[in-house]
């Protein structure tokens, strides 16, 4: 202190460390959260398809895990469109229906996952309403020759399983009384979605949809049970941590952010690419014999119950873009741990599965082959969320009518009085 200056000494100790870096704390720490606010608000703008409405209109359900929330109506964003989303009252994406069905009406009920409930296209833009456009004109005549009107009625879920499929039509299908049952069948992910032990590799990523129930084998009494929802999927029911990480993955830069560290982050990793695509490795890994066998008993139940209900039951097949479009698969391949094992180009799960049908005596329209053809002109797909387009969902529906109108599925049915005939 100098000579002269009288003024106590304490009047010169510097400001606490700690106070500033405090402060400079708070100054960041809101930046950041400001920085974060402006990019969330501008990735809205600019990418909505990435809000994934959709997901955030499922609601609990004890039995199949999550349902459509009924009576529920959003604007589903994707590419350029704004696709207006209605639920009808009794949980499905379609029409409101009435239980009762008019006598002498032929009705098909589809069940399915995403590419059923047909999210992605105005509705009637979604093959069920083609395919119910494309059997009444020219119409379905009976043996007398008077035309019989016919409903088509979509039961499609996003996310579903042929478990959760079997417990729709115990449920709630077989009360329509359907003539005919459609069953869509995605070979990428539905064979996975019925192993507990290939969706427990998801658990926690974007992919997983939690609450799946499950059939299992107990090999104590070498008995099929089921196992219902792993957990209480109320919200006051799980977990503070499960709800945070749920939270956050509805926010467009969250998910922005893991689509970069996915891009960069090179091959997947060995479980991951077993659990996504080992349904197309050129040797069929064991944990897929099971889920194969897991999934012929989900479907000879299926065909069992539709048959003892008077009516019949048919697959078609889901192409996705990765296993449709050839450019699709060679970015697979690049990213692949091990391409060698590999098998998209030939498919095999196709085949496993139409050689599952026919054992079990369940008709199949296998529609890859129909896909790939005309895919080359990137036609049938939408870019942001990878479901079928208006020109993918018309393919379906013009394929499933004229199946089902050469192989006759809807001749003879006990539902309708007399033999039918289709139209010529």
């Amino acid at each position: 202190m100098a000579k002269n200056d009288t003024r106590d000494s304490r009047d010169y100790e510097p400001r606490p460390r700690l106070r500033t870096a405090l402060a400079r704390g708070l100054l960041l720490f809101a930046a950041l959260v400001l920085c974060s606010i402006a990019a969330e608000g501008l990735l809205r703008a600019l990418r909505p398809d990435l809000l994934n409405i959709p997901s955030q209109h499922r609601v609990p359900h004890p039995h199949y895990g999550w349902a459509l929330r009924a009576g529920g109506e959003y604007v589903h964003q994707v590419d350029t469109d704004s696709v207006r989303v209605v639920i009808n009252h009794q949980g499905w994406h379609d029409q409101e229906r009435k239980v009762a069905k008019t006598t002498g009406t032929l009705r098909i009920a589809v069940l399915g996952d995403s590419f059923v409930e047909g999210y992605s296209v105005n509705a009637d833009q979604a093959f069920p309403h083609g395919l119910e456009a494309r059997l009444r004109n020219p119409p379905i005549r009976s043996a007398n020759g008077s035309s019989l009107p016919v409903e088509v009625l979509s039961f499609g879920v996003g996310g579903y399983g042929t478990l959760q499929e079997l417990l729709v039509y115990r449920d709630e299908i077989r009360r329509y009384q359907p003539d005919l049952v459609l069953l869509g069948f995605c070979v990428a992910n539905d064979v996975r979605n019925n192993s507990r032990e290939l969706e427990s590799v998801l658990d926690g990523s974007p992919l997983e949809m939690s609450g799946r129930p499950y059939l299992v084998f107990d090999a104590t009494t070498e008995r099929w049970r089921l196992a219902g929802p792993e957990q209480d999927r109320r919200t006051d029911q799980v977990p503070s941590s499960r709800r945070i990480l749920g939270s956050a993955r509805r926010s467009v830069l969250v998910k922005g952010l893991l689509r970069l560290i996915a891009a960069f982050t090179g091959p997947t990793t060995e479980q991951n690419e077993l659990a996504v695509h080992g349904v197309h490795f050129c040797n069929e890994p064991p944990e897929y014999e099971w889920a194969w066998r897991v999934t012929g008993e989900l479907l000879r139940r299926l065909r069992d119950e539709v048959a003892a209900d008077g009516a019949r039951l048919v697959v078609f097949s889901e192409p996705t873009y990765r296993e449709t479009a050839d450019s699709a698969r060679r970015r697979v391949e690049a990213r692949s741990s091990d391409p060698g094992q590999l098998c998209l180009d030939e498919a095999p799960g196709f085949t496993r599965l139409g050689d599952l049908l026919a054992t079990l005596g369940i008709p199949y329209v296998d529609l890859l082959s129909e896909f790939r053809r005309q895919e080359p002109s990137n036609t049938l797909f939408r870019r942001a969320d990878h479901h079928w387009n208006r020109a993918g969902n018309q393919l379906v529906a013009a394929a499933l009518a004229r199946e089902a109108r050469e192989r006759l599925w809807l001749v003879g049915n006990s539902r309708v009085p007399g033999p039918l005939e289709p139209a010529p």
